[in-house]
């Protein structure tokens, strides 16, 4: 009897086989093809509906990054969707891929089923290499198609009746239950003037009826009249107003509106507090739900408290908009920061400023792109808890690269990563988000700031408050549908604002009662049945006083979209919210933030600093101090543990290794203060393997711990290489060059040859980072020497 390969299709079951044979046929029909263009080829087992298959397949796609494939081309037996940027420019058109869709990019996707005996067969053809454009490119997201289905609903809520406001409401809706925040991205988020357009193609007849005349023509320059913005700017916010300019969409050159708010309290604190930093966020929830943009202009005094210099409003978020309302507002208050921090997602304002303040220094915060990095982690094929080691040693390299304090170090840090293996994405990313303008969030771009006035830019109390200048200023502002009660809500944050600073009593506190009293009262009255849930830990919660209006509570961050400030304590839609999940069965708020810590601990979604620990989990990040413990959620504001601070607390009782085992030289898991690290003012460096900080300089306590954790060891050397090897072998190893020192040194030891000389005492002391804003020196990464014994010194044995 002849002998058979194991893997021969005689071994295989029928569907096995017709699969192996369509791939062979499709590869072999596909070679040409797939060594020119790159097209890949694979055959899929199909389970169900052939349409739900196709489009389940382009959704994964996208989610990948790796395009939107819309338009099909249907043959006898092939489908084949090409780019939604296929199309080929034409006349005056320059092809931009910000500006138009007809980039004649030539990726496809071709799907070709096959029936079998017992299964049902797909053949899938593609080419993802895109041309003329990005398209993980987000500005090139912002004309964008609308995706297929929330277009289905918009004309849906449309038919039935629905104003464009209440449609944008649905789709703001919409998107938060499905998890989508990019508000540039036109496929989720369309603009005002795109339902619009779309209300008036479902409203257009067909044909034209029959003995009516034509409809005659709109004018020429016609103006919404819908914001109502001119009489309660001349009336009630007369003295709140810099400038406003009416919003026209009729003419050659239709323009947007603008609003400028300034009171003369905002004024005088401009130009008291202006000249050193000023940070400008914005909030474009607004945008996309009733059309209006919001920003504030803030400053911080000696103390690093925050004060609101301006209010801008505009129904667009182009750049060149917000750059002519400020310069409406230099021009009525001037003033020349040194350094003018921007929200992530209007970094590209930077260059359109550049014009107006040539000798600022333009800077994003380090904690934006990080958390920005990580997301797109989450979503690349570095996610899952099998990756973690990936995610921490790319987040590591994020770090290095904002560690260098001088450009030559960090084009040499570039350098390594293009030629490292397997990274080309995170490359790709890289260069388009953040490689391009490094001076914005990389250390040496801050370095001409140490020492000058605006040397506290760099340190932990602006970190603090930029993050919560949108829990501060821009706490609801979304939920405003018009124009009028915006800006009612807007002056009413300064007031209020500027009451508590003074420490006037709220008389509504008195007349209806605390927060916790009124959620009570709401609960005797039925209103549980009003909440609705979105999953265990999310509620969408009615206004008390607005029934047409609804807000979004989270239990885990304590945040409520309604407009009460953080500062006055939990709101009563959260009382409301937290009163019902402790009648509940199951887990706690405080006991699903314990599991959240633990499972960011275990999969590596955390960043450590020398003074803070970032903290990334499914509900948003968390920025805590390691010295103080502040973190800058709204549950620290409301003295409730959050999830970076159970991680700390986690990470101090650990006391092991997220990326390799413990070695001999390592220093025991120790977390320590800020005051403690000042005070000692020695050189710090950040072990790869622990990530937490330790001093260089052995003083007597260093070396009494350093003795009880050599007697503390027990294990033999051979049980250590055993470890080591059986280590090595798993997922979980990853090489650093800490840990290739330490090999290299024991096996010169072993096998004769010298290892290199110790350095002297006086040997330079390593690189250090740019100091900014504290005479602590920034951690650079170094390998660990201690002392030798002094029984190894005299040539003697060791007492053991």
């Amino acid at each position: 009897m002849a002998w058979q390969r194991p893997h021969s299709i005689c071994y295989m079951t029928l569907a096995d086989a017709f699969l192996t044979r369509l791939r062979q046929e499709a590869e072999s029909r596909s070679k040409s093809r797939m060594v020119k263009e790159g097209v890949t080829v694979e055959v899929v087992a199909v389970e169900g509906c052939r349409r739900g298959f196709v489009q389940g397949y382009l959704s994964r796609v996208y989610e990948q990054g790796q395009g939107t494939f819309s338009k099909a081309k249907t043959f006898a037996k092939q489908t084949i969707y090409e780019c939604e940027r296929s199309n080929h420019c034409k006349g005056s058109s320059s092809g931009d891929p910000t500006k138009t869709r007809a980039n004649g990019c030539s990726a496809y996707i071709s799907f070709m089923f096959e029936e079998g005996a017992t299964v049902t067969a797909c053949v899938v053809r593609r080419r993802l290499t895109h041309t003329g454009h990005d398209p993980n490119n987000r500005e090139e997201s912002r004309i964008s198609r609308i995706d297929l289905k929330l277009r289905f609903l918009i004309e849906t809520w449309l038919g039935a009746g629905l104003k464009v406001s209440e449609v944008m409401a649905e789709v703001a809706r919409w998107n938060k239950t499905h998890g989508y925040t990019d508000h540039h991205n036109r496929r989720y988020f369309p603009t005002r003037q795109d339902i619009q357009q779309m209300a008036l193609t479902l409203r257009r007849p067909s044909k034209p009826p029959q003995g009516h005349p034509p409809r005659r023509k709109p004018r020429k320059y016609d103006t919404l009249g819908k914001d109502n913005a001119v009489q309660v700017l001349r009336t009630e916010f007369r003295e709140w107003c810099v400038f406003q300019q009416s919003r026209t969409t009729a003419g050659p050159s239709p323009r947007p509106l603008v609003v400028v708010l300034q009171n003369a309290a905002m004024r005088e604190a401009m130009v008291q507090y202006g000249g050193d930093l000023m940070c400008i966020r914005n909030n474009f929830e607004g945008l996309r739900q009733y059309g209006s943009a919001v920003y504030v202009v803030a400053v911080s005094d000696s103390d690093g408290n925050a004060h609101p210099a301006s209010f801008i409003v505009t129904s667009d978020d182009e750049p060149a908009t917000f750059l002519l309302a400020f310069r409406e507002l230099l021009t009525h208050c001037p003033a020349t920061p040194r350094v003018v921090m921007l929200d992530r997602e209007i970094q590209v304002f930077a260059e359109v400023l550049a014009t107006l303040l040539p000798d600022t220094l333009f800077l994003l915060p380090w904690v934006q792109v990080a958390q920005e990095v990580h997301q797109w982690l989450q979503a690349s094929q570095a996610a899952g808890k099998e990756n973690a080691g990936v995610r921490r040693m790319l987040l590591q390299c994020l770090q290095e690269l904002r560690a260098c304090d001088t450009k030559e170090a960090f084009v040499e840090v570039v350098g390594q990563l293009e030629g490292r293996a397997g990274l080309e994405g995170f490359r790709a990313m890289l260069w388009t988000e953040w490689l391009a303008h490094p001076t914005r969030w990389s250390d040496f771009g801050r370095a001409a700031l140490c020492g000058g006035p605006a040397q506290g830019c760099c340190v932990g109390e602006v970190r603090l408050f930029f993050l919560r200048l949108q829990h501060q200023f821009l706490k609801g502002v979304h939920t405003r549908r018009t124009l009028p009660d915006l800006l009612k809500l807007l002056t009413e944050t300064v007031t209020h604002r500027k009451n508590a600073g003074d420490a006037l009593l709220d008389v509504s506190l008195l007349l209806e009662g605390s927060a916790v009293e009124r959620a009570a009262a709401l609960i005797k009255q039925g209103w549980p049945q009003l909440v609705t849930w979105q999953g265990p830990w999310v509620a969408h919660v009615p206004c008390h006083t607005l029934l047409e209006t609804s807000y979004r509570v989270n239990l885990l961050t304590l945040e409520c979209e309604c407009p009460l400030l953080t500062f006055g304590g939990p709101c009563v839609h959260l009382c409301l919210v937290s009163s019902l999940a402790q009648v509940r069965q199951g887990a706690s708020p405080q006991q699903e933030r314990q599991q959240l810590a633990q499972a960011a601990l275990e999969q590596g979604d955390y960043l450590l600093e020398a003074d803070c620990c970032m903290t990334f989990h499914s509900s948003g990040v968390c920025v805590t101090e390691l010295a103080s413990g502040t973190c800058t959620c709204v549950a620290a504001a409301l003295d409730t543990a959050c999830v970076g601070a159970l991680l700390v607390d986690l990470a101090r009782e650990a006391g092991h290794t997220q990326a390799l085992p413990p070695v001999p030289l390592a220093a025991p898991l120790a977390i320590k203060a800020e005051e403690d690290l000042a005070a000692s003012q020695s050189p710090v460096i950040i072990q790869t393997h622990t990530g937490l900080p330790h001093s260089l300089t052995n003083t007597p306590q260093d070396l009494q711990e350093a003795q009880d954790l050599d007697q503390a060891h027990s294990l033999s050397s051979k049980a250590l290489l055993e470890k080591l090897y059986l280590w090595s072998t798993t997922k979980d190893f990853t090489d650093s060059e800490i840990l290739h020192r330490l090999l290299q040194a024991t096996h010169d030891a072993v096998w004769g040859s010298q290892p290199p000389p110790h350095p002297s005492p006086a040997a330079p002391q390593p690189r250090l980072a740019a100091s900014c804003g504290s005479d602590r020196l920034r951690a650079v990464v170094r390998t660990v020497r201690r002392k030798k014994r002094r029984w190894v010194r005299l040539g003697l044995l060791s007492p053991r």
